[in-house]
């Protein structure tokens, strides 16, 4: 994920959309951008594939503070176990146990 910084030039060819996610400096991933991620859609994030999608959304968020909250302690607990230095450096070690177990 990453904040996107543009232009004025290059804001007049974006879509509103996008354009206020930048100038609102608003996290933004464009489609796909979950890809690779361990995170599920409805569990960790929402994914949204049109504008439409993203209103709903957002709307869904607003609206729903149980959604809101239970994707939020989702998604830390997911970024904690899986991404977090604690868990690379686990994973690392692990890694170079099994290669140590293999063969020496």
């Amino acid at each position: 994920m990453r904040m996107l910084t543009t232009t004025k030039k290059q804001m007049k060819t974006e879509s509103p959309i996008k354009t206020l996610f930048i100038v609102k400096e608003i996290p933004y991933l464009p489609i796909g951008g979950a890809e690779g991620l361990q995170a599920q859609n409805g569990e960790h994030l929402l994914l949204c594939d049109s504008i439409s999608d993203i209103i709903e959304g957002v709307n869904a968020l607003w609206s729903d503070i149980h959604l809101s909250q239970n994707l939020t302690l989702s998604a830390y607990n997911l970024v904690k176990t899986t991404y977090s230095w604690q868990a690379v450096a686990q994973n690392i070690e692990d890694a170079i146990k099994q290669l140590f177990l293999t063969y020496f």
